[in-house]
């Protein structure tokens, strides 16, 4: 039977097909009144002798996230009650079954916009008490769905119920300008983990992001121009919270003869970016005087103007160093300060010829 959602995952929940609740989506029961469920606030479904179905409604647009997260449920007789979902032309879409002592996720991806219905129905005819859950759609920390990141600056992403997603999207102007993605900070309840998916603006996977309950980054370059975003899927039930920010490197004019520049790199990820000239057969040597890394070390590269054409490059260590560059042609290049694996710091540099 075709199911009317894009399902993804259930976690401790049965799906009721043609189980123990499978004929009751369409037998009489009596049904109390519908009410709307508010996004991350827990509701409870009180079954009675006289109550046999308890109807909720919430309004999703077509490719909208939702997540159900049973939390508790004291259920008499059989000891369960079936969760049914319905689309908004009230075309059954799938149903899951909540249980005693056990915890239920169910999330699911709509496909149609509108307002859809879910029906909490008694498992038979012996079953009373109640099942208390969650309906929760995913956290934009940008504020509203859609508005895209302002860059360099730290947003917030907290799910707060099981199932929950959170999305920060991004906008790309100008393909193949470096990005970095700095999480400062990250922590996930049981398994302790989570994953963070960048999506591409026709909604194809670029990259996967592994996060746990320390820092990390991913710095990349963008293929395309539009909005792409950033979407932060904990494992299994967890929860939880990480700060990120969209870093964009440091771009300078170019770097003069005989004039010390001393780019600072904060944040991980993050290059600086200066143009330079350069003759065919002709040295182009660098100066480092000065050179701070932490535990680390950072590369000067020197790339194409307009092509990811490596050229020449060095390697910047906690100590003063010089850096003989040459170029094969004339004209304009690239030098590019690019720390490590993440490793900030600082370094004093300057053309000498």
């Amino acid at each position: 039977m075709k199911h009317h959602g894009l399902l993804r995952r259930a976690v401790v929940a049965t799906a009721t097909a043609a189980l123990l609740l499978g004929g009751l989506a369409t037998a009489e029961t009596a049904s109390a009144a519908t009410t709307g469920l508010v996004s991350g606030t827990a509701v409870t479904a009180t079954l009675t002798n006289t109550v046999s179905q308890v109807d909720y409604s919430f309004v999703a647009e077509a490719g909208q996230h939702v997540t159900f997260s049973t939390t508790a449920s004291t259920l008499t007789g059989a000891g369960a009650a079936g969760m049914y979902l319905y689309t908004p032309s009230n075309i059954w879409a799938t149903s899951w079954v909540v249980r005693n002592g056990q915890s239920a996720l169910w999330d699911f991806t709509a496909q149609y916009t509108g307002t859809w219905r879910i029906s909490v129905l008694a498992g038979d005819a012996t079953v009373t008490g109640s099942t208390t859950f969650t309906y929760a759609t995913d956290a934009f920390p940008t504020g509203t769905p859609g508005t895209p990141a302002t860059p360099n600056q730290d947003y917030v992403a907290t799910t707060a119920v099981a199932g929950q997603r959170a999305e920060i999207p991004f906008q790309v102007n100008d393909a193949k300008t470096h990005l970095s993605l700095d999480v400062s900070a990250s922590s996930w309840g049981a398994p302790g983990t989570a994953n963070g998916y960048i999506f591409d603006p026709q909604g194809g996977l670029f990259a996967f992001v592994q996060l746990g309950n320390t820092p990390t980054y991913y710095d990349f370059t963008p293929n395309k121009t539009g909005r792409w975003k950033f979407v932060v899927d904990p494992d299994g039930s967890s929860t939880g919270s990480l700060t990120a920010r969209l870093v964009t490197d440091q771009n300078f004019d170019q770097l003069q003869t005989n004039v010390a520049v001393t780019p600072k790199i904060d944040r991980k990820g993050q290059r600086a970016v200066y143009g330079i000239y350069g003759e065919a057969g002709k040295p182009l040597p660098v100066q480092v005087s000065a050179s701070n890394w932490g535990s680390g070390f950072a590369y000067l590269f020197i790339f194409n103007k307009d092509t990811d054409v490596l050229v020449d490059h060095c390697v910047l260590r906690n100590t003063a160093t010089s850096c003989p560059f040459s170029v094969p042609t004339t004209g304009a290049y690239r030098l590019i300060l690019d720390p490590d694996g993440g490793a900030t710091g600082e370094a004093t540099f300057k053309r000498t010829t």
